[in-house]
């Protein structure tokens, strides 16, 4: 039977006894609701590849609206790891001057009814990436009807190759103060790799 061992004896056992479930913590990953205002700005990317650019871009933002307080940067991160992104962006905001426009990091899986409702509620798709192979997520929005802000370079010279609409502009620069308009149109021209002479735009 074993080593040490002789014979082995068989008792009947009772049946167990059944505790009472002891109440599940609350758990921080529960599902959340986020209520988003006034224009949305939505970017999916992973905050490890370095061709995302994410840093620029929050940084943009912030500068580009920071006397708009209906304005909503949204970042959908795909990496699983929070701290791959958190602490870097805490540390972009605290060194970023004031600004009014909300930035929100979107951590962790959306199903496909909570994925939709973001393409929803987004009003424009950006994409600052250094490079791209093709940026599905770019695809997924703009075949949702969704106008994308990115830049005219690598894969995505394959399906973004239309001009910046007036009606673009006119909708991006509402509000603004001309001094803070002329640089977004800076921007975006920057972005679209369009013609511009920056000094005289910036005026």
């Amino acid at each position: 039977l074993g080593i040490g061992l002789c014979c082995v004896a068989i008792d009947a056992l009772e049946p167990p006894v059944e505790t009472p479930a002891r109440p599940r913590p609350v758990s921080a990953h529960l599902r959340q609701q986020l209520a988003l205002h006034g224009t949305v700005y939505t970017s999916v990317l992973n905050p490890l590849d370095d061709r995302k650019n994410w840093v620029l871009l929050v940084s943009a933002f912030c500068t580009a609206f920071a006397d708009r307080d209906d304005v909503t940067l949204l970042l959908k991160m795909t990496h699983n790891l929070q701290r791959s992104y958190i602490f870097e962006l805490h540390k972009l905001m605290q060194r970023l001057p004031a600004f009014a426009c909300r930035v929100v990091a979107v951590h962790g899986f959306l199903d496909e009814q909570d994925y939709g409702e973001l393409v929803r509620r987004t009003d424009f798709y950006v994409n600052v990436s250094k490079a791209e192979g093709l940026c599905i997520p770019l695809m997924e929005f703009m075949s949702c009807g969704k106008p994308a802000l990115a830049p005219r370079h690598t894969s995505l010279l394959d399906y973004l190759d239309a001009p910046i609409p007036a009606s673009f502009l006119a909708k991006v620069s509402a509000g603004l103060d001309r001094a803070r308009a002329a640089r977004i149109k800076v921007v975006l021209r920057f972005v679209y790799r369009e013609e511009f002479t920056a000094p005289n735009d910036a005026k």
